[in-house]
């Protein structure tokens, strides 16, 4: 039940910093001159942002209810992946893309400890006797 209301804090402000962030105009914008005021909320990056911090808070959950190897392996593995491809396109990132990109880092330490976890779990089951 904890790990339940944790995740949940954990979403609200993760939500919350992506919907204050879009407030804030992109700095790469402002430098090259390609911005128009009054500055248009980015209702399109901040929603995919938002889409994506639920799904991965979904997975974060199903990963925490049964500590399967295979399946944290596959939660760890998803948030390498999104948290790699971010890093890349993260050059002239836009502020709510910063918040989204702070977000997956955290999930993946997050899904890494629950990795670490599960495989000791795993392999200390594996080694008692029957």
């Amino acid at each position: 039940m904890i790990k339940n209301k944790i995740l949940l804090g954990f979403l609200v402000v993760g939500i919350s910093f992506v919907l204050i962030l879009g407030f804030r105009p992109d700095p790469y914008l402002i430098h090259t001159g390609d911005i128009q005021f009054p500055y248009p909320y980015p209702w399109g990056v901040v929603l995919w942002s938002i889409g994506r911090m639920i799904g991965q808070t979904f997975l974060l959950q199903a990963a925490l209810n049964k500590k399967n190897v295979i399946r944290t392996s596959f939660v760890l593995l998803i948030g390498m992946m999104v948290f790699w491809v971010y890093m890349i396109m993260s050059l002239h990132a836009p502020p709510t893309w910063v918040a989204d990109i702070v977000w997956t880092g955290i999930f993946t330490i997050v899904a890494f400890i629950i990795w670490i976890a599960s495989l000791y779990q795993f392999l200390h089951l594996r080694r008692l006797p029957s």
